[in-house]
């Protein structure tokens, strides 16, 4: 989990990440919820895969269902490392969405800078459009 603050001037963002409570949560601006990724790891194991769409799922109705919602950006990851292969008919619950090598560390689970850079993208986006709607 992300916590992004805007300060009050609406122009500087701090995140910090993971699930403690560092005070942050109870003033955020705006909340940006990152979804689980499909990971290489999953790429022969279809009923993870399904837990993790299921588990997607939840994610985004519980973001869209919090007292905050307006605050609350939810990201669906599952597909976002698999490349040209997450536009497949069949992508999430046919296991045809492929997660790329080059978004992970070795270890299949935790992502690159490759990877990261592209979750920097994803919330640099969504903090800057909260920054333009409170001007």
């Amino acid at each position: 989990m992300l916590y992004a603050s805007l300060s009050s001037g609406g122009s500087r963002t701090e995140t910090t990440e993971g699930g403690k409570d560092d005070g942050m949560s109870s003033s955020f601006r705006r909340l940006v919820f990152l979804g689980p990724k499909f990971e290489p790891w999953l790429k022969d194991d279809p009923i993870m895969r399904k837990s993790y769409v299921k588990l997607s799922k939840a994610m985004r109705r519980a973001c869209d269902r919090h007292e905050r919602r307006d605050e609350v950006s939810y990201v669906d990851c599952l597909t976002m490392f698999c490349g040209k292969t997450a536009q497949v008919p069949g992508a999430l619950l046919g296991g045809r969405a492929i997660p790329e090598d080059q978004y992970f560390h070795g270890d299949g689970l935790h992502l690159s800078e490759q990877g990261y850079a592209i979750w920097k993208e994803v919330v640099q986006e969504i903090l800057e459009d909260a920054i333009m709607e409170r001007k």
